[in-house]
């Protein structure tokens, strides 16, 4: 997907955003919360339970985790989305823990 852009002539914008974003990349990668920040919640769940049953013939589903984890173990904004519906409340978008009721979803 990115064999367009690694081809681009140096002085190309093109080539200047991927070495940036190449940068950026790299730097956030050696984070592991940033790693896993980085991918996709969906992908990282469906290879999970891919390798899972290939190793140990276990299925993993959503539902069986969701039904295992306590909120304690959710990060602090999902958290508190789970309490609004537990409510039955607006959901709001949080930035550092604080409702914003300007920006419902």
């Amino acid at each position: 997907m990115l064999t367009p852009f690694n081809n681009e002539k140096e002085d190309s914008p093109n080539h200047a955003a991927m070495k940036e974003a190449s940068r950026y990349v790299d730097r956030l990668w050696r984070q592991r919360d940033a790693r896993w920040g980085m991918c996709l919640g969906k992908e990282i769940f469906s290879q999970l339970s891919a390798w899972s049953q290939q190793h140990f013939n276990v299925s993993l589903n959503a539902y069986g985790i969701l039904r295992t984890i306590s909120k304690d173990e959710l990060n602090p904004e999902l958290k508190a989305v789970v309490e609004q519906i537990e409510a039955g409340e607006e959901i709001c978008i949080f930035r550092d823990g604080n409702k914003s009721k300007d920006q419902k979803v």
